[in-house]
C-alpha cells in the first residue's frame, strides 16, 4: 500500500512508501520500503535493488512504518515514521538508494547509521527538508500524554 509520495521535478522521479513482508506481501507491521519511479511509471533499477530499498530499525527489529517521504534539493530521499512498535526515526538514503552514513550517523537505535531515533513512545508523521539539504522532522513523542514536536536535524543528524 502506498501510503505518502514526493516528487522532485528537476530529477524527473516520484518517490512510494510502501509497507511489505519480506516475500512482498502487503502488510502493515513489517519492512518498509521506499521506490523510485520513473516518469513513465517503471521501477527506477539504480535506485535500491531493482528501485526499491527496504528498511528496518535494526537487525533485532524487523517492525518499521514510513509516514513520510521528502526529497532533498540533492536528490536524497528523507523518510520518517515509526519502528520497534513504539520508537519514531528519520532516516536518509543516497540518490542510489542506500542508508546515507555519510554526515548522518547516529549511536541511536543500536548504533544503526543513517538513522536517528526518537525516544520511545514516538513516532515521526512528517518530513521536510530545508533548502540547505536538512531534515525536518515532525511528530509526537510521550505516554501517557502525546507531546507534539518539530526537529530540524544537524550535518550529524543530531535533532
Amino acid at each position: 500500500m502506498i501510503v505518502c509520495l514526493a516528487a522532485n521535478p528537476s530529477i524527473d522521479r516520484l518517490f512510494g512508501v510502501d509497507r511489505l513482508t519480506p516475500g512482498g506481501i502487503h502488510r502493515p507491521a513489517e519492512f518498509a520500503q521506499v521506490a523510485r519511479i520513473k516518469t513513465n511509471g517503471e521501477l527506477d533499477g539504480t535506485f535500491g535493488s531493482g528501485g526499491n530499498a527496504s528498511f528496518s530499525l535494526n537487525a533485532a527489529n524487523t517492525y518499521a512504518v514510513f509516514n513520510a517521504v521528502a526529497i532533498a534539493p540533492d536528490g536524497k530521499v528523507v523518510v520518517g515514521g515509526q519502528g520497534g512498535f513504539t520508537r519514531g526515526f528519520v532516516a536518509r538514503y543516497t540518490t542510489g538508494g542506500t542508508l546515507d552514513t555519510a554526515g548522518f550517523n547516529s549511536s541511536a537505535v543500536g548504533g544503526q547509521a543513517g538513522v536517528v531515533s526518537y525516544a520511545s513512545p514516538s513516532n515521526v508523521t512528517s518530513v521536510a527538508v530545508t533548502s540547505g539539504g536538512l531534515p525536518v522532522a515532525g511528530g509526537y513523542s510521550g505516554s501517557p500524554t502525546d507531546q507534539f514536536f518539530v526537529a530540524q536535524l544537524s550535518t550529524s543528524g543530531a535533532g
